[in-house]
């Protein structure tokens, strides 16, 4: 959960201004680069932790190699998600936010 609030909480930094969050490529891009290494990070670092008894350099290192594959796998999927959900889910999200009066800056 933190990797995922983390990769959140990078992309609203990045896409705080309204003018590049308009453009599907780029949320997808950032959405799926922040996904490989941020959340990829969080998770390895985590197995490293359960997983390994004597840290030394090539444990840590085996452990992070063996994480390159599904990292990789996990930010191109969340991309390509991102790329088709984008714009549907910025509608939703402007809607509730002018509904409800959220994040109204005075």
């Amino acid at each position: 959960m933190l990797g995922m609030g983390l990769v959140g909480f990078f992309c609203g930094l990045v896409f705080h201004k309204k003018s590049y969050a308009s453009s599907r490529i780029a949320v997808s891009i950032v959405g799926g680069l922040l996904c490989f290494a941020v959340y990829g990070l969080v998770v390895d670092s985590c197995s490293v932790l359960m997983m390994v008894t004597e840290f030394t350099p090539e444990a840590v290192l085996s452990v992070y190699a063996s994480g390159l594959t599904f990292n990789a796998i996990h930010g191109i999927t969340t991309a390509i998600l991102l790329f088709f959900i984008n714009k549907p889910m910025t509608d939703k999200f402007t809607r509730l936010r002018k509904k409800y009066g959220i994040f109204e800056y005075e």
